[in-house]
């Protein structure tokens, strides 16, 4: 909210007058700052809040990554070598496979 200020109004007035208006303005200064400084110290605490939440994102990622991890592994320790065999050539078979255009 912008407002103009009429200083034409300031021009005839006398001492005492002119020395309330002064106050008054150094009073609303102050309030203004006070808000400003409110509103930085909000902006601060939501962007704590939102860097807080990313990097508990990433530790919950890095610990279903780590558990996956742990499952493959004791997967991969499961099977035996000639399964594992197996299954590479299928996953070769697949992956040289010739496809042909069916549409």
């Amino acid at each position: 909210m912008v407002s103009n200020i009429d200083y034409s109004k300031y021009e005839n007035m006398d001492k005492k007058r002119l020395m309330n208006a002064l106050i008054s303005t150094e009073n609303k200064i102050s309030k203004y700052k006070q808000e400003i400084e409110n509103h930085l110290n909000l902006k601060k605490f939501l962007e704590s809040k939102i860097k807080k939440s990313l990097t508990g994102n990433k530790a919950q990622i890095k610990a279903v990554l780590v558990q996956d991890s742990k499952i493959l592994n004791s997967i991969k320790a499961s099977i035996s070598k000639t399964e594992k065999k197996q299954i590479e050539a299928e996953l070769e078979k697949e992956i040289n496979a010739e496809y042909t255009d069916e549409f």
